[in-house]
């Protein structure tokens, strides 16, 4: 079983949304996409039986809050996605 978060399958989106969540979570790697996902599992001889995709809605602060307590770094991930249409 395996739960987690994805990227879009649409570059752009998918490099925006990787660099916003490194940006409020140090730690984070990358969230590969859909696609991404099943070539991995495909490559391994693995068989998925079932998948369900979710969306899932958090409320802002809840999701800044988590992994963010510094004011600085805050604005930092507020000023990114302000300027995203910039990108």
């Amino acid at each position: 079983m395996l739960v987690d978060n994805i990227a879009s399958e649409n570059s752009t989106f998918d490099t925006f949304v990787n660099k916003l969540e490194k940006l409020r979570d140090p730690s984070h790697v990358r969230s590969l996409s859909i696609s991404e996902w099943k070539n991995h599992f495909y490559q391994k001889g693995l068989q998925i039986m079932y998948e369900q995709v979710r969306k899932k809605s958090l409320p802002y602060n809840e999701w800044i809050h988590r992994m963010l307590d510094k004011e600085s770094d805050m604005q930092a991930v507020n000023h990114f996605i302000r300027n995203a249409a910039r990108m």
